[in-house]
């Protein structure tokens, strides 16, 4: 009886479409109805599964649609299992054999045992070979999708050259250090446009964070969301562009020259404050340079997706005595579809937004008479605090505790004699004289508490 090469992957392939390798036969008798589906079919979730969905894509002969999720499905024989061995252990320099992917028959094991079979793997290559070029000797496939590289437990960049016997982990947008080099680029690239398009800007910080990143700027213009269509418009050009990121140093002295002929008076002032001997590197893409210490990508095209996200106002160095500056924050993605997902996120977050609710099931409001941040609770609100605090005071009541009221006043000899005002008065709310005493607001219960406790023998 001749077996099936692999079965249908999808309910909307026809048998006659489906492509065979050469001597290889399909009985259509044993291919299951359109209407019944052969496997779950799953799209690659990082860099290793899209690699082995290449792989498998070549050995079956086939890259039009989704691969599923048991390769035995997908039709895995021996013959085809043996050329997979090749390919994987070739796109990621290690030594398996076909035993070890029938061992290994699902997308996600055969992903695991990858990582795993790869933690171990050893290669010599020629002193002072770059990270990227490591990459591209494991795998091309790699290599594209490289972020940054970890040597001995440090990020560095995929410039880095490696002198010497360590250990090495290619970083991609999957890992979270991988995702900060992605994100750090594109805020010089969204820096880049904004200089293309707004002459008089000065740049300050541009930082990779939790989430994105952000950049901040000095400028007159007003920045407002209605200018983030044209501003990622020129992000696109630029990445469209693909242009090299070059890396260099200069000296202290060329390095504030560099940054005061550009008029970037931020630029210099944090070259200044830099201790004597450090390192002062540079990232140069087209017209646009910036000082940075922080990996980057090897050109503006290796980044797909981008968007602005919000502006804000915020201190030059985070200090109220400095001039506010302007915040852009943006997202940035290898994929359109993370992009999606992310943005889907944010907007399921917004609407649960303590903000939000407060104000559509009227639990709350705010008033700037009152001051930022303090709420008055309307009726419905206070109906749901009513409920919180009888609960949580019947269950301390059943648990044993007795409770007590103090003032929200009190001497500042009290916080002297807890030794809470050494250590915290530059965090508590200004003194108030009142007649001969001095009063501060109660940022604290425990020293009342105290001297209840020790008003009686117990």
């Amino acid at each position: 009886e001749t077996k099936p090469a692999y079965m249908v992957p999808a309910v909307t392939m026809q048998i006659d479409k489906i492509p065979l390798n050469q001597n290889q036969k399909v009985n259509k008798k044993a291919l299951p109805l359109p209407e019944k589906k052969a496997a779950e079919i799953i799209k690659p979730e990082n860099e290793v599964q899209q690699i082995l969905f290449d792989c498998i894509a070549e050995v079956l002969g086939y890259t039009d649609f989704g691969i599923t999720t048991d390769i035995y499905e997908a039709g895995l024989t021996s013959i085809t299992a043996i050329k997979l061995n090749i390919l994987i252990s070739k796109a990621f320099d290690i030594v398996i054999k076909t035993s070890d992917i029938k061992n290994h028959p699902t997308i996600r094991m055969m992903e695991e045992f990858v990582k795993t079979a790869g933690k171990e793997s050893k290669r010599e290559v020629q002193e002072g070979i770059s990270v990227i070029d490591l990459a591209k000797e494991i795998s091309e496939g790699l290599a594209r999708v490289a972020t940054a590289g970890r040597v001995d437990g440090k990020v560095v960049d995929l410039r880095y050259n490696l002198n010497k016997d360590c250990n090495v982990e290619i970083l991609t947008f999957d890992d979270e250090d991988g995702k900060k080099a992605y994100w750090h680029t594109t805020s010089h690239i969204m820096a880049q446009a904004i200089k293309r398009l707004y002459k008089d800007v000065k740049l300050a910080i541009g930082p990779a964070i939790d989430g994105g990143f952000y950049y901040d700027f000095d400028t007159e213009y007003r920045f407002s969301e209605a200018d983030f269509e044209k501003i990622e418009a020129e992000m696109k050009k630029i990445i469209k562009e693909d242009l090299p990121i070059e890396r260099f140093e200069l000296p202290r002295s060329e390095a504030i020259k560099l940054m005061k002929d550009a008029g970037e008076d931020y630029k210099v002032e944090l070259i200044e404050d830099l201790p004597e001997g450090e390192v002062l590197s540079f990232y140069k893409q087209g017209e646009f340079t910036d000082l940075c210490a922080r990996p980057h990508l090897m050109s503006t095209g290796k980044v797909k997706c981008v968007k602005l996200l919000s502006t804000s106002g915020a201190y030059w160095r985070g200090d109220e005595k400095n001039k506010m500056l302007q915040r852009i924050y943006a997202i940035s993605f290898p994929k359109a579809s993370l992009l999606e997902e992310h943005l889907a996120k944010l907007e399921e977050a917004k609407q649960r937004d303590h903000r939000k609710l407060g104000k559509d099931l009227e639990l709350f409001m705010t008033h700037k008479l009152v001051g930022s941040g303090l709420p008055m609770y309307l009726p419905n609100g206070a109906v749901v605090r009513k409920l919180l605090e009888r609960y949580i005071q019947d269950k301390e009541t059943a648990m044993g505790y007795q409770h007590v009221y103090t003032p929200s006043l009190a001497n500042v000899d009290l916080y002297k004699t807890s030794g809470h005002w050494d250590h915290y008065k530059e965090d508590m709310f200004p003194v108030m004289k009142i007649d001969t005493e001095e009063l501060v607001l109660r940022p604290m219960n425990c020293p009342h508490h105290m001297l209840i406790f020790k008003s009686k023998m117990r």
